[in-house]
């Protein structure tokens, strides 16, 4: 029996736990810069501009709008993603909320407050509640990469490992929609 544990962590505190050993695997949104970790590409992570059908009809609309953003805090690679917003005049936009967590964004898009920049994945979620989302499209050399990560060492000493990477991998790819 398996008990796992989800934590959203920085990646500089995925690589430490990797090595501590505090963590069996990490995924992040680049590959180690750690030679004694190893890793495989999960993919390209595709992102949309998720706004409320209130807003949404207001954006669209013939008066000029503000569109409310809620954004991660911080540096994030996120940002990078606001100059090429599918909206008509993107320069209309106005920080509203700064989240800790896309849990934080996805909650702020759910209950009508603010358009939020997600992964395309949460638009299953989010459409029962008029939710719209538009892909942002930026070159793959500006994507967001995610890798799943490990330390050898301790993958040596579970004994599950192994057998479990392939299916990670799998079901991480399909469920976050990542494209290779």
């Amino acid at each position: 029996k398996a008990r796992w544990s989800l934590k959203n962590l920085r990646s500089e505190d995925v690589f430490n736990g990797l090595m501590d050993g505090s963590l069996d695997f990490g995924i992040v949104r680049r590959s180690s810069p750690i030679k004694a970790l190893r890793s495989e590409s999960l993919g390209r992570l595709a992102h949309g501009l998720f706004i409320p059908e209130r807003l949404y009809k207001k954006v669209t609309g013939k008066q000029p709008f503000r569109l409310p953003l809620a954004i991660l805090e911080g540096e994030n690679h996120l940002k990078y993603l606001m100059e090429n917003l599918p909206i008509p005049n993107p320069k209309e936009v106005e920080v509203l909320l700064e989240c800790s967590s896309l849990s934080q964004s996805t909650e702020a898009v759910r209950e009508g407050m603010a358009a939020a920049i997600l992964p395309m994945a949460a638009t299953p979620r989010l459409v029962s509640f008029g939710v719209v989302s538009i892909p942002i499209m930026v070159p793959k050399s500006e994507a967001t990469m995610l890798s799943l990560v490990w330390n050898p060492t301790t993958a040596r000493l579970l004994p599950y490992f192994d057998s479990w990477l392939p299916a990670l991998v799998e079901a991480f790819t399909r469920q976050v929609g990542c494209r290779k």
